[in-house]
């Protein structure tokens, strides 16, 4: 359930970000105040409790972003509240974040080598797999020492293989077929 609401309220704030062309700046803020609601995890308690009128919470969220935010984005937080959905809103920005990624055509992934590797060698990963995946590619490094050399790279869910034991185990079922 928790993923349908993120995928609707964040489709709706990302269509309306569109519409007015201020993508960039809406995400801005909402993450800014994304950011408030975990450095403040008691608002977030306050937000979220259904025993506390709608009034109340609207309220709050005047005193504390009216002046700070675009009116939209405080319009969105209220619609929030009206619906009951703002226990959700971790989830609405990450989705929001999401199609704003798929809209620049830019993914995320991991690439694990069994030693640190250089910003200079996760640019050129970076590079490679954007190439193969036809989209900018960013990568986090993550040290896995079961490699014995080569490199796993993780991206929306493929993999790619470059390790030794990779390329053995290929080897392998090659020599098998043959």
């Amino acid at each position: 359930m928790e993923l349908a609401i993120a995928m609707v309220y964040g489709q709706a704030l990302f269509d309306a970000a569109l519409d007015l062309d201020k993508v960039d700046e809406i995400k801005d803020e909402i993450t800014a105040i994304d950011e408030v609601f975990k450095a403040q995890p008691r608002y977030s308690e306050i937000m979220g409790n259904p025993a506390l009128p709608a009034a109340v919470k609207k309220s709050l969220l005047r005193e504390a972003f009216e002046g700070r935010v675009m009116d939209q984005v405080l319009s969105f937080l209220f619609i929030l509240v009206d619906k009951g959905r703002f226990g959700f809103y971790h989830s609405i920005v990450k989705h929001y974040l999401k199609l704003m990624d798929r809209k620049n055509q830019m993914g995320y992934g991991k690439i694990y080598s069994a030693v640190p590797l250089t910003e200079e060698q996760i640019a050129r990963f970076e590079e490679e797999t954007g190439k193969l995946m036809g989209e900018k590619i960013q990568l986090k490094n993550k040290v896995d020492k079961t490699l014995i050399g080569g490199v796993k790279i993780k991206v929306d869910g493929k993999l790619i293989d470059a390790s030794v034991s990779g390329r053995l185990r290929h080897m392998k079922e090659k020599l098998r077929l043959e």
